[in-house]
């Protein structure tokens, strides 16, 4: 975990994401470089020793830091350049490397940690992306929470996802779908999702923000999923699972124009009484995220 000192200008590490089947990470909370910067929760994972494989490293650190021994690890899922962050690194540049390892959730043993880690952990803990976020303290990289739940996706059932509060009011204005809109990027930002989210009232599109990397290659999505809510009345994952629980694919129709509408999960309904006005969408991670994400944005606006 700590670091290297014999390079100080770069560093290459290793990081490992060991989630469990709660969708938690085993998380450590680890001072850096002094004690006079408040610990920081970091994963596993630590520097690559001259020699080793950026997989090696990451091996070898699992048994040191947790005691689990694994012969293999896949293939990293980010390999990056990266800016360390000063208050807690004493190298300039670094690039790491990200594995993501499904396991039993344990706990760790420090029979393999130095002297300066001894001193340096102050305690270790299993955490969902929700638990990393309502923690007083912060998580290197911040984006950790958003890696982590684009690891660990949300899955529904037709049942859960018809169960879930729509938007169904006696007015809905263009004001309401404004701070609709703002709800949903809030959430969004929280996240640290790649996210874009678009809000359509009356067949104009009132309100439309597009985070991180999203951009136009997100408007035939935008448009698809809420197309499919439009014809159909209900949520568009809503509308996908439908389909598959009943063994009959959406995309194997052949009474539609897939290009136009798309099944998948993101898109909502906007209702006046009982009838379809409008529609919120996202688009830009796995479309259980972006279900699961419209959801809160209206669970929130719904709880005003």
């Amino acid at each position: 975990m700590s670091d290297s000192t014999e390079n100080p200008a770069f560093r290459a590490t290793s990081r490992v994401l060991l989630i469990d089947s709660s969708g938690a990470t085993l998380m450590f909370l680890h001072y850096g470089k002094n004690h006079g910067i408040v610990p920081r929760w970091i994963t596993p994972g630590g520097g690559v020793d001259p020699g080793e494989t950026h997989d090696q490293a990451a091996i070898r650190e699992l048994f040191e830091e947790t005691g689990l021994v694994v012969d293999s690890v896949p293939a990293p899922f980010l390999d990056e350049d990266f800016d360390p962050d000063q208050r807690w690194h004493r190298y300039q540049r670094g690039h790491w490397a990200w594995y993501d390892i499904r396991t039993d959730r344990f706990e760790p043993v420090r029979d393999g940690w130095t002297e300066e880690e001894l001193v340096d952990v102050v305690e270790w803990r299993w955490m969902t992306a929700d638990d990393m976020e309502a923690d007083g303290h912060e998580v290197e990289p911040a984006e950790l929470p958003a890696m982590l739940r684009r690891l660990v996706r949300p899955t529904f059932t037709a049942a859960e996802v018809q169960a879930q509060p729509v938007i169904d009011l006696p007015s809905f204005t263009n004001d309401d779908a404004v701070d609709l809109g703002l709800i949903a990027v809030g959430v969004i930002r929280e996240r640290r999702l790649n996210l874009a989210v678009r809000i359509v009232l009356h067949d104009d599109v009132v309100f439309q923000a597009k985070l991180l990397r999203t951009g136009p290659d997100n408007d035939p999505w935008l448009s698809g999923k809420a197309a499919v809510v439009t014809r159909f009345g209900e949520p568009s994952l809503l509308v996908k699972l439908r389909h598959e629980e009943a063994g009959t694919p959406f995309t194997d129709r052949a009474d539609v124009d897939h290009d136009v509408l798309k099944a998948h999960g993101g898109s909502m309904p906007i209702k006046v009484d009982g009838v379809v006005v409008g529609t919120i969408t996202t688009s830009g991670e796995p479309d259980t995220v972006d279900h699961a994400t419209t959801a809160e944005a209206v669970r929130r606006f719904l709880a005003r």
